[in-house]
């Protein structure tokens, strides 16, 4: 019997600094680092991007492009022992290797993450940021040396430009990925809670989009007034919170995937529940998946089309900044 696949969604925020994100380095860094061939190591493990590609989801003129391809867990599987019904255990070492899969499609338009773990004990969201964030630091850092040689390689009397004032301009990248909830995940959720005695949402930089909750758009707004990277907002109370209005606060904010979402308290059993962003994710089974990369880029798009249009995603608009980079990238994709 087949495995059944489910399609995960994410925000995927990459900054440089506060000021630059994602699609300001998307073809000096990003492309680069997905295309880079590069491993990362962890242990006897190693993940790696694989079948990269750039595709163009949309089905008319205005472009939707995506860095699309597997990401690969590379690691060597090993038992020490088997079990034998006449004769119980016995010792037999045997190590086999192993390379489970996912597929994902990153959306540049948006920087959303289309996610989907093609076998089992495929790598996960967490080891896709880690291994994303390590290549992109490594991209970042073959940029710099790059802009480093080229400005100071002429025979000329202005000084030098230093690492220091590159950085500066150009800081190290960060990375973040936050599960996407919608109303009736976090709400189904929150059910299980008998009594809510905590309610913490952790808002951070966003790529280019803006909140569209009123209360969170006005935390936002001191957010960057101060300064700050990361704000918290926390709720507490042993007897109990309001799960209803806490429901109400948190929605806009799951929806968004701009804000780390953690909730403390206890079951109907009396029991610790803790959750965050990924307890209460959306998932959308999907039927069957294409091994090309493109086409199963494309049937990700489609589930993700189908949540928007019933209003469990919302996306914000475009600007006209972000048009014009994603045309370029498609302009530059048709004349290779």
């Amino acid at each position: 019997m087949a495995r059944r696949l489910h399609v995960e969604f994410a925000n995927f925020i990459c900054k440089f600094g506060s000021d630059k994100s994602l699609l300001d380095y998307v073809e000096e860094i990003i492309i680069p680092a997905f295309n880079s061939g590069t491993v990362r190591r962890y242990g006897s493990t190693s993940f790696l991007f694989h079948q990269i590609q750039l595709v163009d989801l949309s089905d008319d003129d205005t472009p939707i492009m995506c860095i699309a391809g597997r990401f690969v867990k590379q690691t060597l599987l090993s038992r020490e022992q088997i079990y034998d019904a006449k004769a119980g255990l016995i010792k037999d070492t045997q190590s086999i290797e192993s390379a489970p899969s996912s597929l994902f499609a990153l959306i540049l338009n948006n920087h959303k993450l289309l996610y989907i773990h093609e076998t089992a004990h495929a790598p996960d969201l967490n080891s896709f940021r880690s291994t994303a964030h390590q290549l992109i630091q490594n991209a970042h850092k073959s940029f710099i040396n790059r802009k480093y040689d080229e400005l100071n390689s002429k025979d000329d009397d202005k000084p030098r430009v230093t690492k220091k004032a590159l950085l500066e301009e150009t800081p190290h990248p960060s990375v973040e990925i936050i599960h996407l909830s919608s109303e009736s995940t976090l709400e189904q959720f929150m059910k299980q809670y008998k009594t809510l005695t905590s309610v913490e949402a952790t808002l951070i930089e966003t790529n280019d989009e803006l909140d569209m909750d009123g209360l969170f758009k006005d935390f936002r707004t001191s957010m960057y007034d101060i300064g700050s990277k990361k704000t918290s907002i926390k709720h507490h109370n042993k007897d109990g919170l309001s799960k209803d209005s806490a429901l109400t606060q948190l929605n806009a904010a799951a929806l968004q995937g701009n804000t780390f979402i953690n909730l403390d308290g206890k079951d109907s059993s009396g029991d610790t529940l803790k959750g965050n962003n990924e307890k209460f994710k959306i998932t959308v089974p999907i039927s069957e998946i294409s091994k090309d990369v493109s086409e199963a880029a494309i049937s990700m798009y489609d589930s993700f089309i189908g949540l928007i249009s019933n209003g469990i995603i919302k996306i914000s608009d475009t600007s006209d900044k972000v048009s014009d980079v994603i045309f370029r990238i498609k302009n530059s994709m048709t004349k290779r």
